[in-house]
């Protein structure tokens, strides 16, 4: 049985994803003022944004495939053409989904490509914005893709560093208060992994310019967390 599907059918599914959309939006707001953790607060907003990263392009596409049902022969060359046409538009735009849902990348982040390096300063749907020693620089992500990329470790002078936590149940708990020191860079948000076969957990920051790791152990000290450099 063929697929049918008329322009007020079209136009229904059209208002339905754009009102899916928005109300997608409204509950995040609402959901992420439950969060009472700040760490749960940040992880669950790249989610939301990962979420709502793929589902602009999967709605698209099922925009175009209703399209094309309406009448296959017309919608369908339409279609195909303007495909072939804005081929490398949509190329470029599909590397940017797969970049902007890199975990890695926020603005504020210090990014390396080809021979520019910089401050990511906006994430747009064809390309980015960094800051470089000249201005700003705007880079499409096919380019990126082309070149490759890395996120610098080194932000305005201030050092990736890598503490253990001696006590990995307190994980949540550690979070929070890194969240809560002024000791502590968030243009690079803090990862926390798991070390085979040991009962400690690595965790990686951005500390502030001037800011020392033997601080943030004291810090976490006063809060009966114990830390280290090193694997005890």
């Amino acid at each position: 049985m063929e697929l049918q599907i008329t322009w007020l059918d079209f136009f229904k599914l059209v208002l339905g994803l754009i009102l899916l959309f928005f109300g997608l939006k409204i509950l995040s707001k609402i959901a992420f003022k439950l969060f009472r953790r700040n760490s749960y607060k940040r992880k669950f907003k790249k989610w939301i944004e990962i979420i709502f990263e793929l589902y602009k392009p999967l709605a698209l596409l099922t925009i175009v495939a209703a399209f094309v049902i309406i009448n296959y022969k017309v919608h369908g060359v339409l279609i195909l053409a303007a495909g072939i046409i804005l081929f490398q538009h949509i190329k470029n735009y599909c590397n940017g989904i797969l970049f902007k849902i890199n975990p890695l990348i926020d603005p504020g982040v210090n990014l390396v490509t080809g021979e520019y390096q910089g401050e990511i300063e906006k994430l747009m749907p064809f390309g980015l914005i960094i800051k470089v020693e000249q201005g700003e620089r705007f880079i499409n992500y096919s380019t990126i893709d082309k070149q490759g990329f890395c996120v610098n470790q080194k932000v305005d002078g201030s050092m990736r560093k890598t503490l253990y936590l001696l006590e990995p149940e307190k994980t949540d708990e550690v979070m929070d208060l890194l969240f809560e020191s002024p000791l502590i860079d968030f243009n690079q948000n803090p990862s926390v992994w798991n070390i085979p076969g040991e009962k400690v957990q690595q965790i990686q920051l951005t500390l502030e310019n001037g800011a020392k790791i033997e601080s943030v152990i004291d810090y976490l000290n006063q809060f009966n967390i114990k830390s280290s450099l090193t694997k005890q």
